[in-house]
């Protein structure tokens, strides 16, 4: 069997393939979340397209449904035990490129949003004479 990056254990669950026992439990604990109302449209594995080149596949996405938070919105999440570097390019493209908040939910309980900026990348769009259309 081959070897997993940073010695992560995948598992299987529900018929869907998860890289570590992490991402599992939190799969699992926001598909529960599904069935009590406070998320919809709980997807695993999407392709998000960065910056019209980067393809980046985070672990979930979903819809935040009132009353369980403040307002509706759209998330991007990913669960992390440990940030690699191609994962950090990523972070620092969000701003810019993102198309919705991204979360990051690490494997000792914290949790770190990072917010599209759409005028940081009109701004830099700026600075090199581009357009965004």
């Amino acid at each position: 069997m081959r070897r997993q990056k940073y010695n992560a254990r995948g598992e299987h669950r529900a018929g869907r393939y998860f890289g570590s026992q992490g991402e599992s439990r939190r799969g699992a604990d926001l598909e529960l979340e599904q069935i009590e109302g406070g998320i919809s449209g709980l997807a695993f594995h999407p392709v998000i397209t960065l910056a019209g080149c980067v393809e980046y596949r985070p672990d979930y996405t979903y819809t935040e449904e009132p009353p369980a938070y403040p307002r509706q919105r759209f998330v991007i999440e990913d669960f992390k035990g440990f940030l690699g570097d191609r994962f950090r390019v990523i972070c620092q493209l969000w701003p810019l490129w993102g198309p919705a908040p991204l979360k990051i939910t690490r494997a000792d309980g914290s949790v770190r949003e990072i917010l599209p900026q759409p005028q940081a990348l009109q701004a830099f769009l700026r600075t090199i004479g581009g357009t965004h259309e």
